[in-house]
């Protein structure tokens, strides 16, 4: 083999070309595993350096990100079915519940994350009017004390001391 044609195998080799969708893939993981460039490249095999590219070049697989978003998160939504089923049926011969476990945790963040939810509960179990209507309890009961505090008797004792 001639050196020119050893040069182009080895660059080859090193600069593979990857489908667009799997670049779109490698962005959402990214994402999904909190914006860490390091454990996403280890995770899907692919050198840092080159999920760094991408990420500089994101919008161009904007449209590609938005299909496989809802494709991914059905993905972890069937995984994390698998999981419970798997937890279900009491096999924990091979694999720790504590194991089983996280791996659901981890699924069903994921998936909520790809789907825009929120991770955790992040919002008010209450309802705003229920809110509104505490609030107003609250200060009624603020404007009651002070009101009280205002009219209270002054005892003797405090009298003679001022």
């Amino acid at each position: 083999m001639s050196t020119e044609a050893a040069i182009l195998e080895r660059r080859a080799i090193q600069y593979r070309d990857y489908p667009e969708e799997k670049k779109a893939e490698a962005l959402l993981a990214y994402e999904a595993n909190s914006f860490n460039v390091s454990q996403t490249a280890r995770q899907l095999g692919i050198p840092r350096q080159t999920l760094d590219y991408w990420i500089k070049d994101a919008e161009r697989f904007a449209e590609i990100q938005k299909g496989k978003r809802g494709i991914l998160a059905d993905r972890l939504e069937n995984i994390a079915y698998s999981l419970v089923d798997s937890i279900d049926s009491h096999d924990l011969s091979i694999v720790p519940l504590q194991n089983k476990a996280t791996s659901l945790a981890i699924a069903i963040d994921k998936m909520q994350l790809l789907r825009g939810q929120p991770t955790s509960i992040s919002q008010s179990v209450i309802s705003e009017e229920e809110r509104q209507v505490k609030m107003a309890e609250i200060f009624s009961r603020l404007e009651a004390r002070a009101i009280e505090a205002q009219t209270e008797p002054v005892s003797p004792v405090a009298q003679i001391e001022e």
